[in-house]
């Protein structure tokens, strides 16, 4: 049984969701996954434009 407490749980971000659901988390789970895989992880789905991805 895993620990409730863990940080191993995730949880989907919808893209076209709500600024409440995404604001700070998307923006810093898209960033890690693109500096760990050099690749964008919600692709044409998300609202980041390349501009987003020239500041990293």
């Amino acid at each position: 049984m895993e620990d409730p407490k863990s940080d191993l749980d995730w949880r989907y971000l919808n893209p076209k969701g709500s600024y409440a659901e995404t604001g700070v988390s998307m923006p810093a789970g898209e960033i890690a996954f693109y500096l760990a895989y050099n690749m964008r992880f919600y692709g044409e789905k998300g609202d980041f434009k390349d501009s987003f991805y020239d500041r990293i």
